[in-house]
């Protein structure tokens, strides 16, 4: 399946989850991540390159979520989300703190995505959940046990 999608608009990524579901009839993975950037000092970077790479980077995660996940819970069964980036967690190179920003608030959202499915979705039907290279240990941190979550 092909199909142009540009995550930072709503639409698109509606438009791609209605075709995968037309097409396969479910989603089994989502890899919810995209990254542009521009290079520079962020003082330096024009508002529209900061609207780009939010647009991209953090609203496109929001969208993938939004037009995904409620689709996905709905299956019924064990439907892994990927969505991270080392540079949400990593000092990156100088001249890359408008694309780390937008990554930082990528991590953030997943990281509280992890306790919203916890509150949201009774565990015994807790079978949609965050896959995240960092999320097991952010788990034991706070004191909870990262395979009541599957992980």
């Amino acid at each position: 399946m092909a199909q142009r999608c540009d995550v930072s608009r709503g639409s698109d990524v509606d438009e791609l989850a209605d075709v995968t579901y037309r097409t396969f009839g479910e989603c089994a993975v989502l890899f919810n991540n995209a990254g542009v950037g521009a290079a520079g000092p962020a003082w330096m970077a024009t508002l529209d390159e900061w609207k780009w790479i939010i647009g991209v980077n953090l609203m496109g995660v929001v969208h993938g979520t939004r037009a995904f996940i409620p689709r996905m819970i709905e299956q019924g069964r064990e439907c892994p989300r990927c969505q991270h980036s080392v540079s949400g967690r990593l000092v990156a190179p100088a001249g890359s703190s408008v694309y780390c920003a937008s990554k930082f608030a990528v991590v953030g959202f997943t990281e509280m995505s992890v306790h919203d499915f916890a509150r949201s979705i009774p565990t015994s039907e807790c079978r949609c959940f965050v896959r995240h290279s960092l999320i097991p240990a952010f788990l034991v941190r706070r004191g909870v046990d990262p395979s009541h979550f599957g992980i």
